[in-house]
């Protein structure tokens, strides 16, 4: 009570801190609680039954792999544009940022829905490569590999250019007059000096659609088949099929540890470019 007579402004801390308490820290307990424990008491069981079943391993491959490439996507797409914010005039920064943020907050389920329509037998794809040519009949896209990654890409596209664009504009531009003065070529100067500054935006553009792309479960649910099944939709299935939730609790703790590995890795990555500077 001391400290915060003598600090008042500590109080306003108090309402961040037990939301954070109520709907953050005791949630995950009860879930890492319910992974070890069952009505016979303290078990590893849950955790045996998912590390020695092929499929189960299997399916954590596939969310560890889906995410990688949507990652990577993402960052191959979204570094050209965020780039070309940069360089843009500022009527082309309006509308580039615009069709970005209309990107953003179109809701979920219409941006899903849109690429259901593309992807299905006489949609928009299909309708394009028959017209010209490239194939005879239409082909399966939907509840496929490539319609996840299609519609998972599209969604998390302007999470990445968000994370690259203020870094990019941070780069002081006197580098690059300096380097193109001393007769390097542009290729060059983007390669040697834009390029390694921009490395920070891109490995907290990629850390971020990396993680949220783990614990997904919209998309695969929608355009994904049984063979691309990710672990959210086991958690799911382990729940509403199954009924059991200590199952469940085990498999969500899996993909936590997994997430927060990830996170440290990046953290490292991120600190190791630091330190380099």
């Amino acid at each position: 009570m001391k400290t915060i007579k003598e600090n008042p402004m500590r109080l306003f801390l108090i309402p961040p801190f037990v939301f954070i308490l109520f709907f953050m820290v005791i949630p995950l307990m009860e879930v890492l609680i319910r992974s070890v424990f069952d009505e016979s008491g303290f078990t590893l069981a849950y955790f045996q039954r998912f590390f020695a079943t092929s499929l189960y391993m299997n399916v954590l491959k596939n969310t560890f792999t889906l995410s990688l490439i949507v990652s990577v996507l993402s960052l191959v797409l979204g570094y050209p544009i965020a780039y070309s914010i940069t360089k843009a005039s500022r009527k082309g920064k309006i509308v580039i940022n615009t069709v970005v943020q209309i990107l953003y907050w179109t809701s979920l389920l219409v941006k899903t829905y849109i690429w259901i329509i593309m992807l299905q037998q006489h949609g928009v794809i299909n309708t394009i490569l028959m017209g010209l040519g490239l194939i005879d009949q239409p082909i399966q896209l939907l509840h496929t590999y490539f319609g996840v990654v299609c519609g998972m890409t599209y969604i998390f596209l302007p999470y990445m250019i968000f994370s690259l664009t203020p870094i990019m504009q941070q780069i002081d531009t006197n580098l690059l007059t300096a380097s193109e003065n001393l007769g390097a070529s542009r290729f060059y100067t983007f390669r040697k000096i834009f390029l390694p500054l921009s490395v920070p935006g891109i490995v907290s553009g990629f850390s971020i659609v990396f993680l949220n792309a783990l614990g997904y479960y919209i998309v695969p649910a929608l355009l994904g088949g049984q063979s691309n099944t990710m672990m959210s939709q086991l958690i799911q299935q382990a729940i509403n099929v199954e009924l059991n939730w200590n199952f469940a609790a085990a498999i969500s703790v899996v993909l936590i540890i997994v997430t927060i590995l990830i996170m440290l890795i990046t953290q490292r990555l991120g600190r190791v470019k630091g330190e380099s500077k």
